[in-house]
Protein backbone atom coordinates (compact mmCIF):
# COMPACT_ATOMS: atom_id res chain seq x y z
CA UNK A 1 0.00 0.00 0.00
CA UNK A 2 1.44 3.53 -1.19
CA UNK A 3 1.34 6.38 1.02
CA UNK A 4 -0.87 8.51 -1.24
CA UNK A 5 -3.65 4.86 -0.95
CA UNK A 6 -3.06 4.79 3.15
CA UNK A 7 -3.70 8.62 2.96
CA UNK A 8 -6.82 8.51 1.12
CA UNK A 9 -8.12 5.39 2.88
CA UNK A 10 -7.79 7.81 6.39
CA UNK A 11 -8.78 10.49 5.39
CA UNK A 12 -12.44 8.12 3.61
CA UNK A 13 -12.32 6.91 7.26
CA UNK A 14 -12.26 10.47 8.91
CA UNK A 15 -15.38 11.08 6.47
CA UNK A 16 -16.97 8.21 7.29
CA UNK A 17 -16.58 9.01 10.93
CA UNK A 18 -17.72 13.09 10.83
CA UNK A 19 -20.85 12.16 8.18
CA UNK A 20 -22.01 8.86 8.58
CA UNK A 21 -23.92 7.76 5.33
CA UNK A 22 -22.17 10.47 2.93
CA UNK A 23 -21.31 8.80 -0.35
CA UNK A 24 -17.56 9.12 -0.79
CA UNK A 25 -16.21 7.69 -4.28
CA UNK A 26 -12.18 7.45 -4.61
CA UNK A 27 -12.28 4.15 -8.00
CA UNK A 28 -11.13 5.73 -11.36
CA UNK A 29 -14.66 4.60 -12.64
CA UNK A 30 -17.10 6.05 -10.39
CA UNK A 31 -14.66 9.34 -9.96
CA UNK A 32 -13.38 9.59 -13.65
CA UNK A 33 -16.86 11.70 -14.78
CA UNK A 34 -15.48 14.02 -12.63
CA UNK A 35 -11.74 14.87 -14.34
CA UNK A 36 -13.07 17.53 -16.34
CA UNK A 37 -15.51 19.82 -17.28
CA UNK A 38 -16.40 21.30 -20.93
CA UNK A 39 -12.72 22.23 -21.24
CA UNK A 40 -9.60 20.46 -22.09
CA UNK A 41 -8.22 20.15 -19.04
CA UNK A 42 -8.66 16.13 -17.69
CA UNK A 43 -7.53 15.52 -13.67
CA UNK A 44 -8.82 12.44 -12.30
CA UNK A 45 -9.30 13.85 -8.80
CA UNK A 46 -8.21 11.20 -5.72
CA UNK A 47 -12.33 11.44 -4.10
CA UNK A 48 -15.72 12.88 -4.76
CA UNK A 49 -18.22 13.33 -2.34
CA UNK A 50 -21.85 13.53 -2.68
CA UNK A 51 -23.16 16.25 0.37
CA UNK A 52 -26.63 15.77 0.57
CA UNK A 53 -26.82 18.58 3.59
CA UNK A 54 -24.66 21.75 4.58
CA UNK A 55 -23.46 19.53 7.24
CA UNK A 56 -21.83 16.79 4.65
CA UNK A 57 -20.24 19.80 3.29
CA UNK A 58 -18.42 21.03 6.51
CA UNK A 59 -17.51 17.52 7.54
CA UNK A 60 -16.17 17.16 3.87
CA UNK A 61 -14.15 20.61 4.15
CA UNK A 62 -13.06 19.90 7.68
CA UNK A 63 -12.14 16.40 7.40
CA UNK A 64 -9.86 17.46 4.54
CA UNK A 65 -8.14 20.40 6.54
CA UNK A 66 -7.38 18.15 9.13
CA UNK A 67 -5.67 15.89 6.46
CA UNK A 68 -4.03 19.07 4.84
CA UNK A 69 -5.88 17.89 1.68
CA UNK A 70 -7.09 20.62 -1.08
CA UNK A 71 -10.84 20.78 -2.13
CA UNK A 72 -12.13 21.80 -5.49
CA UNK A 73 -15.15 22.45 -5.53
CA UNK A 74 -18.43 21.41 -8.73
CA UNK A 75 -20.78 22.63 -9.99
CA UNK A 76 -22.41 21.18 -13.05
CA UNK A 77 -19.38 20.67 -15.25
CA UNK A 78 -20.47 23.07 -17.88
CA UNK A 79 -17.50 25.41 -17.62
CA UNK A 80 -15.40 25.91 -20.73
CA UNK A 81 -12.78 28.08 -18.75
CA UNK A 82 -11.49 24.66 -16.62
CA UNK A 83 -12.89 25.88 -13.20
CA UNK A 84 -13.25 22.57 -11.79
CA UNK A 85 -9.74 22.12 -12.57
CA UNK A 86 -6.80 22.38 -9.89
CA UNK A 87 -3.66 24.66 -11.10
CA UNK A 88 -0.37 22.43 -10.41
CA UNK A 89 0.86 25.28 -8.43
CA UNK A 90 -2.02 26.14 -5.93
CA UNK A 91 -3.03 29.87 -5.33
CA UNK A 92 -2.86 30.54 -2.28
CA UNK A 93 -3.71 34.43 -1.92
CA UNK A 94 -6.16 36.08 -4.51
CA UNK A 95 -5.69 39.80 -4.00
CA UNK A 96 -8.81 40.52 -5.57
CA UNK A 97 -10.27 38.92 -2.69
CA UNK A 98 -10.74 41.26 0.82
CA UNK A 99 -8.51 38.92 3.44
CA UNK A 100 -10.83 39.95 6.15
CA UNK A 101 -14.13 39.70 4.07
CA UNK A 102 -13.43 36.99 1.70
CA UNK A 103 -16.08 38.31 -0.48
Amino acid sequence: MTTATRDLAGLTARIAEIAPGLRVETGPRATGPYAYDASNYRVLPRAVTFPRTADDVVAVLRACREAGVPVTARGGGTSMAGNAFRAPSPCTRNPLIPPVRRT
